[in-house]
């Protein structure tokens, strides 16, 4: 895609200027950070892909490449989105919800989380798609869930020829229009149905932070995960991890569900040694305040030779 088009795809200002008085997007510096050998710093997102990079946002590829003008699919997205968020902690339910997004798929969390929080709904075969390219209109209706469906009353006019009022997702791009996410072509158009660029994916995102409009999964009500109890038989072949009854939180020992109550260590090695991970995720549409996760190392002789 060319620089026109790329300027077109986040609006005529890409750099300099936020559309609707939005703050801008630092300049590009004299040198880009990243070290990627496709994102000189005379490429207009730099800037933006540099900030990516060094927030763990995204990675580049084993070639020293970043891909800036490769299209970017829902599943990394999602993952985006989620690093965005300051990987909040959430454990990913056993059964997934969409039938082409198994448990083994790189993505499985995080499309997990955002599915969760409402930022993706996916389709009603119960696919998510993750290897599809999203769309300008999905990123759009994806960015406007996670600042927490803010209101907004989307004008009659929604300023894009091939945008009607009565669109799906109308209103979401006349939103990330009007908070300066958004723009496009000089033409009038918004072209919905396009891909989306990694670069400008970066610069979009870079965007989202400056105008603080992140706020998934804030969006919903928090709840606090009371830390579990590791008791130390000292002598006694009866390890416990306690874990305790916290309503909206489940638990899970060494990543297996886990009810409230007392629970023996099993797992010694040879020597008598075993670690014990707890980790903490909400139930529902919430999100988790606080610690998630906590870790225990056990040393019982007497459990050597289980």
């Amino acid at each position: 895609m060319t620089g026109k088009l790329q300027r077109a795809i986040l609006g005529a200002a890409a750099v300099a200027a936020l559309a609707a008085g939005a703050a801008a997007v630092p300049a590009t510096s004299a040198q880009a950070a990243s070290g990627f050998s496709d994102v000189p710093a005379t490429y207009e997102f730099a800037a933006s892909v540099d900030w990516m990079v060094a927030k763990g946002i995204a990675e580049g590829w084993p070639d020293r490449t970043f891909r800036p003008h490769a299209p970017v699919e829902r599943g990394a997205f999602a993952a985006f989105l989620y690093r965005l968020a300051g990987k909040p902690a959430y454990l990913a339910p056993e059964t997934p919800q969409f039938s082409d997004v198994p448990a083994s798929h790189p993505f499985y969390k995080e499309i997990s989380w955002a599915a969760q929080y409402g930022i993706t709904t996916g389709w009603p075969d119960r696919t998510f798609r993750p290897s599809a390219t999203i769309k300008r209109d999905a990123i759009a209706a994806f960015m406007y869930r996670m600042a927490c469906q803010p209101a907004y009353s989307a004008p009659a006019d929604t300023g894009f020829r091939d945008v009607a009022r009565n669109r799906q997702f109308a209103k979401e791009i006349s939103w990330a229009k009007s908070a300066g996410l958004l723009g496009g072509w000089s033409d009038g158009t918004f072209r919905p149905l396009n891909d989306t660029e990694r670069g400008a994916v970066a610069v979009m995102l870079h965007r989202t932070v400056v105008n603080s409009l992140v706020g998934a999964p804030k969006c919903v009500a928090g709840v606090k995960a009371q830390a579990p109890t590791f008791e130390d038989s000292a002598g006694s072949d009866r390890d416990i991890v306690r874990i305790p009854d916290v309503a909206g939180v489940s638990y899970f020992i060494n990543g297996v569900r886990a009810a409230p109550g007392p629970h023996l260590v099993t797992g010694y090695d040879s020597h008598g040694q075993t670690t014990v991970r707890v980790d903490a995720s909400p139930v529902g549409n919430r999100y988790l305040e606080g610690g998630s996760s906590w870790h225990r190392v056990f040393s019982n002789a007497r459990r050597a030779t289980e």
